[in-house]
């Protein structure tokens, strides 16, 4: 029997069906699990979003039609199977329920003002920052000035990457966490980042009013990575990097930037 979302259950005899065209092919399938599974079933062949603070900031793919990946779980309806007991104030329940799914092709209203399929984008830009190495900290390396030291001083290029988070719709803006974190680094992995590698440089947002009403708030957010730890300068005696004090950046947790308000699924 397959598993579905944790779900095990039974496909019953006859599905899958499919229907194909040249313009597209649409199909079914029909489930039985137990009845105090439907719903977890239901959520998992359909897919889910996640809400924060009123907005979708996550999003489960629907499931896919087995062989034609090009069509999904589109809708679902669900009845009872074998004796109908009382169940109280959720009403009639039975020993099994069946899930008759539709599937099709997931498209969307392109023609919508704003874009609803985003929940969020992410943007990294690879580059590096130029460190001034102080005077005398090298050598000529062979040549009539062979192991003289270099009278003048030299830069060199620290890897950098920049992380660009934006959000959208946000009903309500994140401030204290935006202004509390400002200036420190990540105190554990972060968007996939060892701790203290990931620097919160700033953030900015925007909303527009109209005569519609007002819209919800556009935020991005901007993390620059070093492959060193940001609270470690170059040593020139040694030439390392050190942990200097006290610290140059605070450490702060920055997931609540993410995720500032309790969490639902649907």
């Amino acid at each position: 029997m397959p598993s579905i979302g944790g779900v095990t259950c039974t496909e019953v005899k006859g599905s899958p069906t499919l229907n194909a065209t040249n313009d597209g092919a649409t199909g079914g399938r029909v489930f039985d699990c137990e009845w105090g599974d439907r719903f977890t079933l239901l959520r998992a062949l359909l897919g889910t979003y996640t809400i924060v603070g009123g907005v979708i900031v996550g999003y489960t793919y629907p499931a896919t039609f087995p062989g034609f990946s090009s069509i999904v779980a589109l809708s679902a309806s669900i009845k009872g199977i074998g004796e109908q007991e009382d169940d109280g104030a959720n009403g009639a329940a039975y020993p099994l329920a069946r899930l008759q799914v539709g599937y099709g092709p997931l498209e969307w209203d392109d023609t919508a003002e704003e874009d609803e399929r985003v929940l969020s984008t992410e943007q990294y830009d690879f580059s590096g920052e130029f460190m001034e190495q102080a005077a005398f900290s090298y050598e000529w390396d062979g040549g009539t000035d062979n192991g003289t030291a270099i009278p003048q001083k030299i830069g060199i290029l620290v890897p950098t990457i920049d992380h660009t988070i934006t959000r959208y719709n946000l009903n309500v803006l994140p401030k204290d966490e935006i202004s509390a974190r400002l200036g420190t680094v990540n105190d554990d992995e972060f968007l996939g980042v060892a701790a203290d590698h990931l620097l919160f440089i700033g953030a900015s947002a925007q909303r527009s009013v109209t005569t519609s009403g007002t819209r919800p708030y556009e935020l991005t957010m901007v993390f620059k990575e070093r492959l060193e730890d940001w609270n470690t300068i170059f040593n020139q005696t040694d030439r390392v990097y050190q942990k200097v004090a006290p610290v140059i950046y605070g450490v702060a947790d920055l997931t609540p930037l993410l995720d500032s308000r309790p969490e639902e699924t649907t």
